[in-house]
Formats: structure tokens, sequence, C-alpha cells
């Protein structure tokens, strides 16, 4: 058993490491969540192909930040398995509108949709403060020393 993660760039509004999310990604599911099994693939795309996604799939409207596709499988227990859909071009606004660096709201769209794929929904109150409260949680636990707050160079 093991977990798999690839992060597919398949947008052009800012440059990404992949890599970096990728081994995050890792240590979020190993470490953080004590995940044996499980084959994620996270997608970083435009505002057109979120689009696409959220009104074929979720009949929303317009873009959106994260969709999760979960892949669960009956057969077996304990594995995560989905894909992550972030839209870049959102995680850029949002993270201007709260303050928060890019790179960090985007991380906060992968756990937001690792969570999913654990069980954990947000289409109550209660489940969406849980949701807020556990993304907050992690992301304090895997940012400090991830290479996502090293200061920019001129």
């Amino acid at each position: 058993m093991s977990n798999s993660v690839s992060v597919l760039n398949r947008q052009r509004a800012t440059r990404i490491d992949s890599r970096l999310l990728g081994r995050l990604t890792l240590r979020l599911l190993a470490e953080e969540l004590a995940c044996q099994s499980s084959e994620i693939a996270v997608y970083l795309v435009g505002e057109k192909r979120i689009t696409e996604l959220n009104e074929s799939y979720l009949e929303h409207p317009g873009p959106t930040d994260v969709i999760t596709f979960d892949y669960a499988d009956d057969s077996r227990p304990g594995w995560l398995g989905g894909d992550i859909f972030i839209c870049v071009p959102v995680a850029l606004e949002q993270a201007t509108l709260f303050g928060v660096r890019w790179q960090e709201e985007i991380l906060r769209y992968i756990i937001h949709g690792v969570l999913h794929l654990s069980g954990m929904e947000d289409h109550t109150d209660s489940g969406y403060r849980r949701m807020k409260r556990e993304e907050k949680r992690l992301l304090k636990r895997l940012v400090p020393g991830s290479g996502l707050t090293r200061p920019r160079r001129s």
C-alpha cells in the first residue's frame, strides 16, 4: 500500500511548483491524515475548464475555487482516490481578498479536496465550520518549512 499523487498544471495564470505541491500533498496524506493507500490527481486549471466542470457536474453557473471527484471503492477500505480540480485564477483572487499568499490558498484547496475524499462534508453549517477548522489546522502544520513562505527575490 502506498500513496500516489500527481499534480498536473493545465493553466497559464502563474508559474507553480507542481513537484512541491505533490510533496506537500503526500505529506498531508501520510503524516497528517495517516492515510496509507491513495491515488489522487490534482489538476491546476483555468476559469474556462473549472466553469465547464462546475456547470456540467454540479449544475452551478460560472467558475469556482475547487471541485473534488471522489472515486471511493468499497472493495478497498481505507483507500482514498479521486481528482481535485483547482482554479488558479480564482485562488489568486481569493488570496488577494483574504490577504494570504496565493500558494497557501492553493494548498488550502488541496486540503479541502482531500478532506472531502476522507469523508468530510461541508453542506451543513456545522459541517462547514468543522471542515474550515480542520483546513486551518492542517494548513498551519504544512506551511512551516514547506517552501511556500520563502521571500520572493527581486
